[in-house]
Order: C-alpha cells, then structure tokens, then sequence
C-alpha cells in the first residue's frame, strides 16, 4: 500500500464491508497517510454498496430480486433493499467514517424505479 500511496493515488475503494469495518480500514489508511507524510484528505473514499433495490415493499422487493437473479444466472450476493429512508440510515456510517462516493452495483436488467430513488431519495438524504 505504501507505493500506491507515494505514487499519489487519489481515490480509495472499499467493498463488502460493514460502516464499521469500512472506519476501521480508513483508519489504517489514515495511519499510512501519517506515516507516509500524505494528506490523508486528498484521498476520495469510495464505498461499492454491493446490489440494492430499492422498495417500500418488502414482498414486492423480494419478487424482483428473484427475477433480477433468474435473469443473472449466478448471482449469490445478497441485495441491500428497503425504502430510502431505510437505506440512507443503514448507509449513513459511510458517510460519517468519511467516504463520499457511494457506488451502487445493478444487475441487467437494470431496475428504473431503484436508479430514480436512489439519486432523488437516498443521496439527498445522507448528510456529510
């Protein structure tokens, strides 16, 4: 990680981890910044939030996600669902420990009413 971080790298990602887990990585990362003698701010950090849908429904988010994985043969990760409000709470450690970019993974074919709500509900409701 060392060289990486000399040869200035500006973005970080982290991936299938809990808020918690993803505080506890930015913190080696800080350290290594430290230690290092890098401004451990000019690093943008990046969560990949895994495959979501979003529903108020939890039926109906169950129906798709069934469908989503019969069309993507394969697929075994389990989907963060919920309403945006629930979301945006489960979601807004990241926020807190520091990461601004919150990436989320969509599978073909690609569900509008989750993009719409994602970009309209759940990043406004984040605060920084």
């Amino acid at each position: 990680m060392a060289t990486a971080l000399e040869r200035a790298e500006q973005v970080w990602n982290a991936a299938q981890v809990t808020p918690q887990q993803a505080r506890e990585k930015a913190d080696v990362l800080h350290r290594w910044c430290d230690e290092l003698g890098r401004d451990f701010d000019e690093i943008d950090r990046s969560i990949s939030l895994g495959p979501i849908l979003i529903r108020d429904d939890p039926a109906e988010a169950a129906r798709v996600v069934r469908d989503i994985k019969a069309h993507n043969r394969g697929t075994e990760r389990e989907f963060a669902t919920g309403s945006p409000a629930e979301l945006a709470e489960r979601w807004q450690g990241y926020v807190d420990a520091g990461f601004r970019h919150l990436v989320p993974h969509l599978a073909p074919p690609y569900d509008a009413e989750t993009l719409e709500r994602f970009a309209t509900e759940v990043i406004p409701a984040l605060s920084a």
